[in-house]
C-alpha cells in the first residue's frame, strides 16, 4: 500500500481493532443509541481528537514508508514529500512517478457494485498558483459527482466504502448560489457569472480600498449600482489597518461560536 503502519505492537493492536470494526465511528454510533449524540457538540474538539488518536491515526503511521496520505473531507491526497512533510520521502525527481502511481491506484477503487467512485482527478499543480501553492494537496478527487466524501482517517469501520457517520444530509459541490442584498447592489438582476474567488476582492472594492492585484477574482461590478472605478494596488496589506480590529470582548465571542459550532 502507499500507507505503512508502524511494526509496534501497540500499532498493531490498533490496526486489529480497525479491521474488526473498533473505531470512533462505531463509539459515535453507540453514543447515538443512547440519545447522547448531541453532547459530543459540548466536548472541546482537543478532547475529541485526544479520544481519537487513541485509535488507529496519523500518529500510527510509519511515516518514513509511506508514499502518501489523505487529509481532508473532499478528496485532498498529498505526497509525503522531502522538504515538505516532516519525515518526506518523495523526492522531486520521483515526483511525477509516483503521483502516477498514486493516480493509477485511485482510480482502480470501486463501490460495492464494482463502480468506480473516481469521477475527476484533478493535479494540485493544475489549480494552484502563487507562492503558497506547494503546500496545497497534491491531488484532488471529485468522487461520485460529490456524492461521496472522503471520511477522517481511519475513522470508519475499516472498510473503503461505509455509510455517514453522522448522517449528514449534503456535502460540498462546486457549484453555488451567489445572492447580494443592500445598499449599492442593484435589485431584480441575474449575474451570467461569478465565482467565490469574486467576493473577496468585490466585498474590498465595497469597503472603498484598494484590491490587491495577486488576488484571485474580479469585482463584480455588474452587480453594483453605479460602481465606482476599482482601485488596485500592488502590495497586499495595503489599506490593512494595524491590530486585529477587534477588542477582547469581540474576541471571546468570536471564541464562543466557534466553540458552538465545534471548532474548539
Amino acid at each position: 500500500g502507499l500507507m505503512k503502519l508502524k511494526p509496534d505492537a501497540m500499532t498493531q493492536l490498533k490496526a486489529w481493532a480497525f479491521r474488526n470494526g473498533i473505531t470512533p465511528s462505531s463509539a459515535y454510533r453507540m453514543i447515538a443509541r443512547l440519545g447522547l449524540q448531541n453532547s459530543i457538540a459540548r466536548v472541546s474538539k482537543k478532547a475529541r481528537n485526544d479520544v481519537v488518536g487513541k485509535f488507529l491515526s496519523f500518529d500510527s503511521v510509519d511515516w518514513n514508508r509511506t508514499i502518501a496520505y489523505s487529509m481532508g473531507h473532499v478528496g485532498q491526497v498529498y505526497l509525503n514529500r522531502v522538504g515538505r512533510e516532516p519525515h518526506g520521502i518523495v523526492t522531486d525527481a520521483e515526483y511525477d512517478q509516483r503521483l502516477v502511481e498514486v493516480s493509477d491506484a485511485l482510480a482502480d477503487l470501486r463501490d460495492e457494485g464494482g463502480q468506480p467512485i473516481l469521477t475527476k482527478l484533478i493535479r494540485g499543480k493544475d489549480v494552484y498558483h502563487g507562492p503558497y501553492a506547494g503546500l496545497g494537496p497534491d491531488l484532488h478527487l471529485e468522487l461520485d459527482h460529490y456524492a461521496m466524501i472522503a471520511c477522517p482517517l481511519f475513522a470508519t469501520e475499516g472498510r473503503v466504502m461505509t455509510s455517514q457517520i453522522r448522517g449528514d444530509s449534503g456535502c460540498h459541490r462546486r457549484e453555488g448560489i451567489f445572492i447580494a442584498k443592500g445598499m449599492g447592489i442593484q435589485s431584480g438582476i441575474e449575474l451570467p457569472e461569478a465565482n467565490i474567488l469574486d467576493l473577496a476582492p468585490t466585498i474590498l472594492h465595497l469597503l472603498g480600498e484598494p484590491v490587491p492585484r495577486i488576488m484571485d477574482g474580479r469585482v463584480l461590478t455588474e452587480a453594483l449600482v453605479d460602481p465606482e472605478p476599482v482601485r488596485f494596488s500592488e502590495n497586499a496589506e495595503e489599506g490593512v489597518a494595524a491590530g486585529s480590529g477587534f477588542d477582547a470582548d469581540d474576541a471571546a465571542q468570536i471564541e464562543e461560536r466557534l466553540r458552538g459550532l465545534g471548532y474548539l
